[in-house]
């Protein structure tokens, strides 16, 4: 029987805009989890019901980048420890004070009930070589013949055509 949810994530002053992601289950409980996106902060909710309200500090987990920077997305890697908790991927369109894009690993025994992580301090996946290339608005993992990959959105990879993009496709490390 598939039940709907409406919660509420509210903000305390802030005018940042945030983007809800399912983010798996970071917290091991058997209910899917959902992180909150928004330009210099990711912010990881449990135990959403089915009517629930809370605000920003109410979070599970928060995980900040440099000021200036933009998160972009949240993948779910799935559960490749077997530990019963979901291992994430997040992306980075725009990265101070290089300038750059890059996808950063959250594995799952970093976060826990009120971590504070900085994105500096997770292992990097990639690095752009391009100045502010915005790899990343959007970001999925698929399965290849070579194993799991991150396809990566790259809105601003336009090759010279207007309106035009690319889809790059990353590794990850088994």
């Amino acid at each position: 029987m598939l039940t709907t949810a409406l919660s509420r994530v509210t903000r305390d002053g802030d005018a940042s805009v945030y983007r809800a992601v399912p983010a798996g289950d970071v917290d091991g409980d058997g209910v899917v989890d959902v992180a909150a996106v928004g330009p210099e902060v990711v912010r990881m909710f449990t135990e959403l019901g089915q009517f629930t309200l809370r605000t920003q500090d109410d979070a599970w987990a928060t995980i900040v980048a440099e000021p200036g920077s933009v998160f972009a997305d949240v993948v779910n890697l799935g559960d490749p420890t077997d530990d019963g908790r979901t291992d994430l991927a997040l992306t980075q369109t725009w990265s101070a004070p290089d300038a750059t894009a890059w996808v950063g690993l959250v594995p799952s025994d970093t976060l826990s009930w009120r971590t504070g992580l900085r994105a500096s301090e997770m292992p990097l996946v990639a690095l752009s070589t391009r100045a502010a290339g915005e790899v990343g608005w959007r970001a999925a993992l698929v399965q290849r013949a070579d194993g799991p990959t991150l396809a990566l959105g790259a809105p601003s990879a336009d090759a010279g055509a207007t309106g035009a993009g690319a889809v790059l496709f990353l590794g990850l490390p088994n």
